[in-house]
């Protein structure tokens, strides 16, 4: 399995449902706190990183911003990795 670069990598977040999130250059990773799994997205939105980044300056629920995101179709679903 090929990984594109990494761009940001997201720990010790200030959130109830997001352990991690891995922004690369073609995908995020998304590992959620209560799933030992790893969720594989495809951005749909080309500004979608720097939403990210608001969200997180702003202190803004991490999940329900990765819940929009993917009930708007800015994330698809690639797969579902066991580490």
């Amino acid at each position: 399995m090929k990984f594109s670069k990494i761009l940001k990598d997201y720990t010790d977040l200030e959130s109830s449902a997001v352990d991690r999130i891995v922004l690369r250059e073609d995908c995020v990773e998304i590992q959620f706190k209560t799933s030992k799994h790893v969720y594989k997205y495809d951005i749909k939105d080309e500004n979608w990183g720097n939403s990210l980044q608001e969200c997180l300056d702003n202190k803004e629920s991490i999940g329900k911003f990765l819940n929009n995101s993917i009930k708007q179709g800015n994330l698809e679903l690639i797969s579902k990795i066991l580490p």
